[in-house]
């Protein structure tokens, strides 16, 4: 079976305080753990609240198990005064999400959840399960969702 890990990146423009999209690229793994280590080097697995901001790039991933392109924007949330990158709704039947809790006060209390998978294929779900499973923990869940189209 093969992975492919869908990688987004918006830099901002120069003389502009708006970000704009100009990398989208597609890799193709064998498995599902060498799709997760190369999104590893962006995002951590654990404690990683939000999307990486780098020297005014934004970066946004996805692992799916189709090669078709996904559709990313750059939005600005209602809520707040920063930019964010994001992949549209996913479209496939079963989503890997990563649940994130922060209760520690010290810490400021947070909770969010991620897709990090996207497929309609069982084998895929069990495998991500199987990898994953190292590293639920105290504030990070991983589970497959089964995703409600609208």
């Amino acid at each position: 079976m093969k992975y492919y890990l869908h990688k987004v990146t918006a830099k901002m423009e120069k003389g502009k305080k708006k970000y704009k999209i100009n990398d989208y690229s597609i890799k193709e793994f064998d498995s599902f753990e060498k799709a997760l280590n190369e999104y590893r080097n962006d995002f951590f697995i654990e404690g990683d609240t939000k999307q990486r901001r780098l020297f005014n790039i934004l970066i946004d991933m996805r692992i799916t198990t189709t090669k078709s392109k996904l559709v990313a924007k750059v939005f600005k949330h209602p809520l707040r005064t920063c930019e964010d990158l994001s992949f549209s709704q996913p479209k496939s039947k079963y989503l890997g999400m990563r649940e994130f809790v922060e209760t520690e006060v010290e810490y400021g209390l947070s909770h969010a959840e991620f897709v990090v998978l996207e497929t309609n294929l069982k084998k895929a779900c069990k495998e991500y399960l199987k990898v994953m499973e190292e590293f639920n923990g105290k504030r990070d869940t991983y589970y497959i969702s089964e995703n409600e189209k609208d």
